[in-house]
């Protein structure tokens, strides 16, 4: 029995519709929560429907034409960088027929394809309750996380039901669906074994058949640009690295050699079973086995192919970004800064930037030589 417990659902706007349209672009950010917080004041205000919410990035769009100003700084710069993500929402709703729904309704919709999924491939599974609640119980009430999943230990210690918990005012469109998948991956683990400590390479499976859940219930390319969006696309944090290596480990270790019905088996293994092998490939101890059938999925290994293109940490300042996407080889810094509008001395310092911090083109003089084409794209800015 599916059980789901709403205990207040937080008022949605525009801001919440302009995310899930940013899901379905490549966005040339670093920080998708930076992106958006400098875009709330336009947004926060507008309902959550699409059609003032396209109206409105049309305005936005209009506003901070390049022929509009006649020098630009810094912070004409970042909503100039921020013009042509905006340009890549109209440009993809302008071809494609998107409709961003309630995350609440969608939320509910992903728990059940989970269960269903889950059901089959692990027999008699019991689901764990679905909880979207103000705040988490004690003493969890004061951590910022979006979601997490006590177990029996924080029954024990703390009266806590185990189940996944959602801070309501935290739940987004596709995010938190994908999100979802992750912790409800590690409630399957406490099926098995529910006691100790889950950090580590459970991590990394959850990560993993979280990818394999949500990639049934969410749009590809969505999901394509959630991962590379937490992983590729900002300051990373040292949690989120060790989340990357154990995901990483995951795949390379598991699943490549013995296939998903080995990261399944290595899932019936409980927590407890996790731990050896995380011995196996920490510390050598032992050796892992999993004499199985390879059982492939397809929908995993594109999303991660698709992730693998994206550099970590090429990033700038969004002036940096700005001025290298006005540079074509046999530039000067007299005509970049005149196409740029930029002062010539800020455009010296993003060429020094750009040739001696990133690497990506060659100056000679005051003179660019040569410039990287595929990478040079690929410059994210950091708001």
């Amino acid at each position: 029995m599916v059980e789901v417990e709403i205990e207040k659902e937080s008022p949605l706007n525009g801001l919440h519709y302009l995310e899930g349209l940013t899901y379905h672009i490549m966005g040339n950010f670093t920080l998708i929560d930076s992106f958006l917080d400098k875009l709330s004041p336009y947004f926060q205000e507008l309902p959550f429907k699409k059609k003032p919410v396209i109206e409105r990035i049309k305005e936005i769009v209009e506003k901070f034409d390049l022929s509009n100003f006649e020098k630009i700084d810094e912070d004409l710069a970042t909503w100039l960088c921020i013009r042509q993500d905006l340009k890549k929402i109209l440009e993809v709703t302008k071809h494609k027929n998107i409709k961003i729904r309630n995350p609440y309704a969608e939320l509910l919709d992903a728990y059940k394809k989970y269960v269903d999924i889950a059901t089959v491939e692990f027999e008699s599974f019991e689901p764990p309750k679905l909880a979207i609640v103000e705040a988490f119980p004690e003493p969890y009430s004061n951590m910022e996380w979006i979601a997490f999943a006590p177990d029996k230990e924080d029954q024990e210690r703390f009266g806590i039901e185990p189940g996944i918990y959602i801070k309501s005012s935290m739940v987004s469109p596709y995010y938190t669906s994908y999100l979802l998948a992750h912790e409800f991956t590690h409630k399957i683990v406490e099926k098995f074994d529910s006691y100790g400590f889950g950090i580590g390479l459970e991590e990394g499976i959850a990560e993993f058949y979280g990818l394999h859940l949500s990639s049934k219930f969410l749009p590809h390319e969505v999901l394509e640009h959630i991962v590379v969006y937490n992983y590729k696309y900002g300051e990373r944090t040292r949690l989120t690295m060790l989340y990357e290596f154990f995901l990483l480990l995951t795949y390379n270790e598991i699943y490549k050699p013995f296939g998903l019905s080995g990261v399944r088996a290595v899932i019936k293994m409980g927590r407890s079973g996790i731990k050896r092998f995380e011995d196996v490939f920490l510390h050598g101890k032992g050796e892992l086995d999993l004499s199985l059938p390879l059982e492939r999925d397809v929908d995993i290994e594109r999303i991660l192919r698709f992730y693998s293109y994206f550099p970590n940490d090429l990033y700038s300042t969004p002036m940096v970004k700005y001025i290298s996407e006005n540079i074509e080889v046999g530039d000067n810094v007299d005509s970049i800064s005149s196409k740029a509008k930029v002062e010539k001395n800020i455009v010296k310092n993003a060429l020094n930037e750009l040739q001696n911090s990133l690497v990506l083109v060659l100056v000679e003089g005051d003179r660019v030589v040569n410039l990287s084409k595929s990478m040079l794209p690929r410059l994210r800015y950091k708001i």
